[in-house]
C-alpha cells in the first residue's frame, strides 16, 4: 500500500478533487480515461489492463525465438561428443570430439549467450533503439542458424566442416540472441503506455481500477509462459536427431526463427518504438571509472577503497539519485555470489547428464530429452508463484 502523500501525488488531485482525463492513442473507443480519486484508490478492486496486440505479437516472436534457440541447442552435446553411428539406430552423433570437448563448447556457448546481452542493451539504448536492434541482430541470428544447418549435411560432414562450422555458428548465434534476449521483453513492456491507474466500468457495471503494475506483471507472466513453451522444442529436435538427421534437427529451428522475424515485422506499424536516448550501463561504467580514478582523493575516504560519491561532483549525464541507486544495487548484488554454485550444478543438465544418459538404456527416448525438464518446471511453477504464493 502506498503512503497517503504518494497516493495523492500519483493521482495529482487538485483543490477541487477533480478528475484528470487522459486520452490515449490505443483506446479504440476514444473514451477518456479517468484517473481515480483517493477514495477510489482505497476501495475499488485493482485489475490488469488487456494486452495490446503489439505486446501479444512480441510474445509470439519470443516463443518462436526460444523454439529456435533451444531446438538448435538441444542436440549439441550428442552432435559434438559422438561420431557418426555405424548402425542405423545407434547413438546419434557427428563430430566425435568426446565428452570433455562437448561440455567445454556447450558451456562456452551458454556463457557467451549470457554475456552479449550487455552489448545488445547498450546498442539499443544508446544508438539504434530496441526495434532496429532486434531486426539487425535477427539477421545475424539467421546467418548463424543457416551455417549450423549447412555444416551438418552429409557432404559437410565428409570434409570435416562440421566442427569449425559449429564454432562459427555458436559465435554468430550468440551475438544474435544477445541483441534479442535483452530487448524483446523490454520492448513488450513499452507497449503499455498507461503509467497511471485509471477507473474503468466493466460490462457488468462494476467499477474497477486498471493498475499498470498489475498489467506489467501479467504481461511478464505470459511472456515467460511463451518463452517456456518455446523452450520445449528439444522434444521435437532430439527425436528428429535420433531418427532422421542433425541437419534436419537444425533446419526446423531455422525455419521457426524465420517465422518469428516475419511476425515481428508484420507488427511494425503497431509497435510503440522508444527512440534511443541514453544507456544507463554506459553511465554506470563512467561512474565506476570516476570512482576508481578520483574516489580515493575525497576527504574521509579510506586509502584502500574508492568512493562513488566523487561521481556526484561531475554529473555528466546523471544526478545524485542515480549514484545512490548504484550503491544500493551493489549491496543487493551480493546474492550473485551464490550463482556460480547454482550454475555449476544446473548446467550439468545440458552436457554431462546428457552424456551419462547416453550410457543408459532409454529405449525409444533420446538421451538428450532432459533439456525439457526446465521449461516444464517453469510452466508449472510460474502461475503458482504469480497467483498463489
Amino acid at each position: 500500500m502506498m503512503e497517503e502523500d504518494e497516493v495523492i501525488e500519483s493521482c495529482r488531485i487538485d483543490e477541487k478533487d477533480t478528475r484528470i482525463e487522459v486520452s490515449t492513442r490505443d483506446d479504440i473507443s476514444h473514451n477518456q480515461r479517468k484517473q481515480p480519486i483517493l477514495e477510489e484508490l482505497t476501495t475499488l478492486e485493482k485489475v490488469p489492463d488487456r494486452m495490446p496486440k503489439a505486446a501479444f505479437l512480441i510474445c509470439i516472436c519470443e516463443f518462436c525465438e526460444r523454439f529456435a534457440y533451444w531446438g538448435a541447442v538441444g542436440p549439441f552435446q550428442n552432435y559434438i561428443e559422438f561420431p557418426v553411428p555405424k548402425e542405423k539406430h545407434g547413438q546419434p552423433g557427428v563430430i566425435g570430439a568426446g565428452q570433455q570437448t562437448a561440455t567445454t563448447l556447450t558451456l562456452f556457448f551458454q556463457f557467451f549467450c549470457f554475456a552479449i546481452p550487455v552489448l545488445g542493451a547498450i546498442i539499443a539504448d544508446q544508438y539504434l533503439g530496441r526495434y532496429k536492434t532486434i531486426i539487425i541482430f535477427s539477421l545475424v541470428y539467421t546467418t548463424g542458424l543457416i551455417i549450423l544447418t549447412l555444416t551438418a549435411i552429409p557432404p559437410a560432414i565428409e570434409v570435416k566442416a562440421s566442427l569449425p562450422g559449429l564454432i562459427v555458428s555458436m559465435i554468430i548465434i550468440g551475438i544474435g540472441t544477445g541483441g534479442i534476449k535483452t530487448n524483446c521483453i523490454t520492448m513488450a513492456a513499452d507497449q503499455f503506455p498507461h503509467k497511471d491507474p485509471y477507473v474503468k466500468t466493466l460490462k457488468s457495471g462494476k467499477r474497477v481500477i486498471v493498475d499498470p503494475e498489475l498489467t506489467i506483471s501479467s504481461m511478464f507472466h505470459w511472456f515467460f509462459f511463451s518463452l517456456s513453451l518455446g523452450s520445449l522444442s528439444p522434444m521435437i529436435t532430439t527425436y528428429v536427431e535420433k531418427y532422421h538427421s542433425f541437419w534436419m534437427a537444425f533446419l526446423i529451428p531455422t525455419i521457426m526463427f524465420l517465422i518469428s522475424v516475419i511476425i515481428f515485422e508484420i507488427g511494425s506499424k503497431l509497435y510503440i518504438k522508444i527512440p534511443p536516448n541514453n544507456s544507463a550501463l554506459l553511465d554506470l561504467f563512467n561512474v565506476f571509472r570516476l570512482a576508481f580514478k578520483h574516489g580515493r582523493n575525497l576527504d574521509n575516504a579510506k586509502p584502500s577503497k574508492f568512493s562513488l560519491d566523487v561521481a556526484k561532483q561531475y554529473k555528466i549525464k546523471w544526478d545524485d539519485k542515480f549514484v545512490d541507486q548504484i550503491r544500493a544495487s551493489i549491496k543487493a548484488c551480493r546474492v550473485i555470489l551464490t550463482y556460480p554454485i547454482y550454475w555449476a550444478c544446473y548446467m550439468q543438465v545440458y552436457n554431462n547428464l546428457i552424456s551419462q544418459a547416453a550410457t543408459m538404456t532409454t529405449n525409444f527416448i533420446p538421451n538428450d530429452m532432459m533439456y525439457n525438464l526446465n521449461p516444464i518446471t517453469v510452466m508449472i511453477f510460474t502461475p503458482i508463484a504469480d497467483h498463489v504464493l
